[in-house]
């Protein structure tokens, strides 16, 4: 193989290398009976290759997912799934039903959707507030 095609073969190959990602919570903490919490904050932080839009794919086995506007204050509220192209989503509990949760975030190329990365947070609570499983 030429050093040409080579060369071209490892620039391809390190373009489709998934990106490492985690999530920040903010507040790391979230109870659920306080009226004025939308719920965990949850923004994924992840570094994707140079010139890559990114779209996000969250999804949760129980619970809600919020956005929250900090220009016109609205709170728009999805199911167990939603999609954004970044940025801080809530999560809540629906009923009293406070079981764990699980959520995945996937982070994918926007353009053809090829998943860059993947992350999974464990939520539980324990009598009081919900918070990342221990």
């Amino acid at each position: 193989m030429s050093r040409l095609v080579l060369s071209a073969a490892l620039l391809a190959a390190c373009a489709t290398v998934p990106t490492a990602m985690r999530v920040s919570l903010d507040p790391p903490v979230y109870t659920p009976g306080k009226a004025s919490a939308l719920g965990i904050g949850l923004l994924p932080i992840a570094a994707p290759p140079k010139g890559v839009k990114v779209r996000y794919r969250w999804r949760a086995d129980r619970g809600h997912f919020k956005s929250w506007s900090e220009v016109t204050h609205d709170v728009e509220r999805f199911g167990v799934e939603a999609v954004n192209d970044g940025g801080k989503l809530y999560w809540t509990y629906e009923g009293a039903a406070l079981e764990p949760a699980t959520i995945t975030i996937v982070a994918e190329n926007a353009k053809n959707g090829k998943v860059l990365a993947e992350t999974v947070v464990r939520l539980e609570w324990d009598g009081e507030l919900v918070r990342v499983a221990r």
